[in-house]
């Protein structure tokens, strides 16, 4: 599983970014209970783990391909690992 912060959300997705730059596009339905409960508006980053779906593309970034993100959940303590909120 990779961990990376989500960047942005809206009502059918939310972009996750990891520390190298490389985004995620996560579906609504691969997001745990948690995770829905924990976006707000405006946008507060926080960690979240993941599997990469490297079948599924949704476009392209400067770092690369966008694939999808699978089982997206919360990570216990997040403040530990503030690294991927900074970038």
């Amino acid at each position: 599983m990779l961990i990376g912060a989500v960047v942005a959300f809206g009502k059918k997705a939310l972009t996750i970014s990891t520390k190298d730059g490389n985004q995620f596009y996560a579906p609504a339905v691969e997001l745990s209970p948690l995770v829905i409960d924990k976006l707000r508006w405006p946008v507060e980053r926080f960690l979240v783990s993941f599997q990469v779906d490297k079948t599924r593309l949704c476009g392209e970034t400067l770092s690369g391909p966008r694939y999808y993100a699978r089982y997206v959940m919360t990570i216990k303590n997040n403040e530990e690992k503030m690294w991927a909120i900074d970038t």
